[in-house]
């Protein structure tokens, strides 16, 4: 397992203890344990989703973004946190560095991990993958494009996220 998602498996079991539940990760109490605050924030429609203000523990996030984009660029932004990146953070939607990657990846673990996709992908299997898609992405409160990623990565589907989008 990588750094992301160890941390990010860390987070979720200080969070809801060592229950393993098929629903979404309370990113709200996520962030309380890390002593963050979660504002609201409107950027001035630069794109940015979210931003870190590490020394006041505040985390600000674009209050434009659907309740499932915002969850993920809470995550993302904890992950900035939960892995010692150092500074700041202000998170624009097309911000490609190594470090942007590795917060991605804890905010993936963090949302969906592993063994939960993998159960609720089986525990749904014989359906049409678009359908299971949406189940399960409602389910963990996560964009189906998030989600996409997400099997991808896992080895689960060979489908891209934009052949979902459209069904």
């Amino acid at each position: 397992m990588r750094r992301a998602e160890l941390a990010a498996e860390s987070l979720r079991r200080a969070v809801e203890g060592d229950d393993v539940r098929l629903a979404a990760v309370d990113v709200k109490a996520a962030a309380a344990f890390l002593g963050v605050t979660i504002l609201g924030w409107e950027p001035n429609g630069n794109g940015a989703r979210a931003a870190l203000i590490r020394n006041a523990r505040a985390l600000f996030v674009n209050a434009s973004l659907s309740e499932n984009r915002a969850r993920f660029a809470v995550a993302h932004a904890l992950g900035h946190l939960a892995l010692g990146h150092g500074g700041d953070f202000y998170c624009p939607a097309a911000e490609r560095s190594a470090q942007e990657a590795e917060a991605n990846r804890f905010a993936a673990a963090l949302l969906m991990p592993a063994p939960l996709v993998r159960a609720l992908w089986l525990k749904l299997d014989g359906g049409p993958p678009a359908a299971k898609v949406r189940a399960i992405a409602k389910r963990l409160a996560v964009s189906r494009e998030a989600l996409g990623y997400r099997l991808t990565e896992l080895g689960l589907t060979r489908e891209s996220p934009a052949m979902r989008r459209g069904r």
